[in-house]
């Protein structure tokens, strides 16, 4: 499977809650890596003289990767995110993801830009680009794509979802 950040809602907290079941297990992982990532390509050394423990370099080149690591506010969202990710897998499975135990690691940030701001890019086909909004965007690629295994554990389907689905009779 690809990684892909699908922005679903401005908040990270909100973000997890939407993602279908398939995408909580799996970009539990993925987001730790690309965090790892940013950590190995902005402060490489800081890692290798202690004791502290984050993955192995990869996607050393992916967009997500380049996009965390712009400044320290993008980095923080997806640092949110994963961590509410780890959290939602707990909620909908009763387990706490092996993942979660470098929390504290990657918690610390690398030497990045500081900002506040946040710019979500589209990593989406054109197709589904809506200019000014990427989280509809990425709503839209999301409902047209995962329609047919949208699962969620212990958890409703998000409002948008179903109004999506209802609009173009999916149901």
């Amino acid at each position: 499977m690809k990684v892909n950040l699908f922005i679903l809602d401005e908040y990270p907290k909100q973000v997890a809650a939407c993602y279908i079941d398939r995408h909580v297990k799996s970009y539990i992982v993925d987001y730790a890596k690309i965090l790892s990532a940013c950590h190995h390509l902005n402060n490489p050394f800081q890692f290798k003289s202690s004791n502290k423990r984050i993955y192995r370099l990869c996607f050393k080149n992916h967009p997500i990767t380049n996009w965390a690591r712009i400044n320290t506010s993008h980095y923080e969202w997806l640092f949110d995110l994963w961590v509410a990710l780890c959290n939602e897998h707990a909620f909908r499975f009763s387990k706490i993801h092996k993942t979660e135990g470098l929390k504290y690691d990657l918690r610390v940030k690398p030497h990045l830009v500081r900002s506040n701001k946040i710019t979500f890019n589209q990593f989406l086909p054109d197709v589904f680009k809506v200019k000014g909004d990427a989280i509809q965007a990425y709503r839209n690629y999301y409902v047209e794509h995962f329609h047919n295994n949208g699962v969620w554990t212990n958890r409703g389907q998000p409002d948008w979802w179903i109004t999506h689905l209802h609009n173009v009779s999916l149901l």
